[in-house]
């Protein structure tokens, strides 16, 4: 009998799914994003901690592979010494003329457009270099400033288009910081993080494609079980701040123009 389930369906439902796992004694490997709502993961949270189950959020590999904890190294090295810039751009090109209107890329009752379905990418290698920064004392940066442009057919924040997050981070210099979030045209998957002694850059076009049948669902597969053995509900690697991204996501969300501000979790039910 399995003792983990993988919850990767639609956005929406993922919390009443999870926590249907969790009340019946299974460990819980959640599909991004983790949850609607802050208060929906502070829900999973707490269940999973009473009952001693792993919960936690897949990201594609990232919290199961070297590269970040590698990077979090020379953070902490100073060798790039006080951060100038964060920029990170994980695009696709989606023709969302070509969906149908049921499609989950641009149904609002879905949880579509491309701030729930895109943010969780750049989102947490923001978390890793600039919020975990060891310069950084604010642990609870501001959001500044938003802007989501809207998809007219169905209403959702554009997957053509950009989101763009501005925060404050006031021990810092620069003291403002901004993330974007887009499935746009062709641009090349870059990230750049500048200090001002050097500058971590990665320029790629490179393709490694998966073995028939494989995806990177392995490699959190191993890093589940490694945490179970070890005891752990979450993952202690350099990827964590699930909660910090799920936070600023629910306000961009809330308070923006797209359909989705709408959608109302079902955290207590």
């Amino acid at each position: 009998m399995s003792k983990v389930v993988y919850v990767g369906a639609l956005h929406v439902p993922h919390h009443r799914n999870a926590k249907d796992a969790l009340l019946a004694g299974k460990h819980v490997l959640l599909e991004k994003p983790a949850c609607l709502e802050v208060k929906e993961l502070d829900e999973l949270s707490k269940i999973a901690k009473e009952k001693n189950l792993f919960n936690d959020a897949e990201l594609c590999g990232l919290g199961s592979n070297l590269s970040p904890n590698a990077v979090e190294e020379v953070i902490k090295s100073d060798i790039l010494g006080k951060p100038k810039r964060f920029s990170a751009d994980f695009s696709m090109d989606v023709n969302l003329d070509a969906l149908p209107n049921s499609s989950r890329m641009i149904n609002p009752a879905l949880g579509g457009g491309s701030l729930l379905d895109m943010s969780a990418y750049p989102s947490v290698w923001a978390m890793l270099l600039v919020h975990r920064h060891p310069l950084n004392s604010d642990k609870d940066p501001k959001v500044l400033l938003t802007h989501q442009t809207i998809y007219p057919r169905s209403g959702v924040d554009s997957i053509s288009s950009v989101t763009k997050v501005i925060w404050i981070f006031p021990h810092l210099l620069p003291k403002q910081y901004s993330l974007t979030i887009r499935d746009i045209l062709h641009l090349s998957p870059t990230s750049r993080f500048p200090g001002h002694k050097d500058t971590i850059a990665s320029f790629t076009t490179r393709h490694h494609p998966f073995h028939d049948g494989d995806n990177v669902m392995p490699y959190e597969a191993n890093e589940v079980a490694r945490c179970i053995r070890d005891g752990k509900i979450v993952r202690e690697d350099a990827t964590g701040g699930e909660q910090g991204g799920a936070e600023w996501v629910d306000m961009v969300r809330k308070e923006g123009p797209s359909e989705t501000a709408k959608l109302v979790g079902t955290a207590g039910q």
